[in-house]
Order: C-alpha cells, then structure tokens, then sequence
C-alpha cells in the first residue's frame, strides 16, 4: 500500500506473487524444527497479506513469538488493529516515512502519514505498546531536529532510528553517510536529544 523509492521489496517481489498460506505454513514448521523462538514479519507490507492474522495466530500456536515491521496505516482500522492484537502480536514497529503529509507522498507515492499516526494512536488507545523508528538517509541530518520535536508532540513514547545499510546498488549508494559522517550525525542526535530529558 506504499511504493518507496528504496524499498527492495519493489524491486525483487513486484513479480512473485502471492505467497499460498499452505506453503507460509511449511516456511514455519521449517523455522520451528531450526529451534526459532521469533518471528518478524516484513515486507513490503505484511499488513496487506490476506493470511495475515491467521499467520500470526498460527506462529503463536507453534510457540513462536511474532514480530512486525510495518507502515501502520492498516491499523487506523481500529477493529483491525484489535483482531491483530488478540492473534497473539508479540511487538509491531511503525516506519515513520516523513513527517508532513507532502513528504509522505514524496517518498512513498501515498498520502499516509495521518493513517500511521491513527493507526499509532489506536494501538496505544487498545493498551498495546507499539514503537515508531525513523530511517537516517544522508539527507536527515537538517531535519532531524524537526523529527525528534513531532514524535515528541505527538507523545510517542519508544522511538528508535536506523541508519541505511550499505547496499552494492549505484543509486542507494548516495543515501547512506560514511562512518564519519554517521559518527558526527550520532554526536548531534545525543545533543538534540538532550534537549528533550
């Protein structure tokens, strides 16, 4: 329900199809007999899958815990995020994308930031505690005060960032900071997080 422009998902899942919920259910069975206690679920977009929640309630029934990295805009749904939340979820972390509606559509070709942020708010307001995390690309560094004043005014409690990963393709490349770079950029996020003891 997104299409980021870095999302390798786009790239290596556009012509796979659907994956048949038989064949999710032998993918477990392979991880449980390996002694895997977690599962995360990612994407693209798990939330989009039909066999979503039966998927999480079949990990749970195996013994496994499940974990979810998400948009989060399927769960302005409220009764969705509730049926999500009684499948037996054991943690679920919200990509923040941006943090203007404009931005939003810019990086991922949808206006979603205002479900996210329902969809945040419905799982704090149903008692399950949900993170947010923010991507560091090379163009954050002068927005990320900005970042850190939204999640602080819209009282999001655990907040965590992620720095790109090195990646082989040309055009990722220009996205990810050096190591020098990416120790400077930490300094500076410890002294604007500071601000906000």
């Amino acid at each position: 329900n997104n299409r980021c422009e870095w999302c390798y998902a786009q790239r290596t899942l556009s012509n796979t199809g659907l994956m048949d919920f038989a064949k999710a259910k032998v993918a477990v069975q392979e991880l449980k007999k390996r002694k895997v206690r977690r599962i995360m679920l990612i994407g693209g977009e798990p939330t989009i899958y039909p066999h979503f929640i039966e998927l999480i309630q079949y990990i749970k029934q195996e013994g496994m815990q499940v974990s979810l990295a998400t948009n989060g805009r399927r769960f302005c749904d409220k009764k969705f995020a509730e049926k999500v939340v009684q499948a037996g979820i054991t943690s679920i972390d919200i990509s923040l994308k941006a943090i203007t509606e404009e931005d939003y559509f810019k990086n991922t070709g949808s206006y979603g930031l205002k479900e996210m942020l329902t969809g945040y708010q419905n799982l704090k307001d149903i008692g399950f505690k949900s993170s947010v995390s923010y991507v560091i690309v090379e163009d954050s560094e002068p927005k990320f005060k900005e970042v850190v004043q939204f999640i602080s005014n819209q009282e999001i409690t655990d907040f965590s960032i992620q720095f790109v990963k090195p990646v082989v393709e040309d055009r990722m490349t220009r996205e990810v900071l050096d190591l020098k770079k990416m120790g400077n950029f930490v300094k500076k996020i410890y002294e604007i997080m500071r601000e906000y003891k």
